[in-house]
């Protein structure tokens, strides 16, 4: 007879992850300080370098001109600090590794085992 385990495998991996994430992670405090922080004027912001086409004459701090078009459409590059447009909730999704898609439906799986077991 061996002492090894026989590993577990949960039939819901994401779910078990947001727990976890609540939990030990400490999801919940996060969450709230960054809302805390944007309610008091902070932005949680990311580098950004990006090249976009623009209108000839728009406004554009850290302006680098690249090239423009017969439309007087220029490609500018912009670097620097933009704020983050995600959520806190979709932040913490991405540092605890959660897809909300996968947990979903293992939400609505288990919904339909328990309408199984009643029907």
């Amino acid at each position: 007879m061996s002492d090894e385990k026989t590993p577990f495998t949960s039939s819901t991996p994401e779910l078990d992850k947001e727990l976890q994430a609540r939990e030990e992670g400490g999801s919940q405090q996060i969450g709230e300080f960054v809302d805390w922080l944007r309610s008091k004027g902070f932005a949680i912001c990311r580098w950004d370098e990006e090249s976009r086409m623009s209108t000839l004459g728009e406004e554009h701090p850290g302006l680098v001109l690249i090239g423009a078009d017969s439309e007087m459409k220029v490609e500018v590059k912009t670097t620097g600090w933009v704020p983050c447009r995600q959520s806190p909730r979709a932040l913490l999704e991405l540092y605890f590794d959660i897809d909300t898609n996968k947990a979903e439906e293992e939400r609505m799986a288990l919904l339909e085992a328990e309408r199984a077991k009643v029907a």
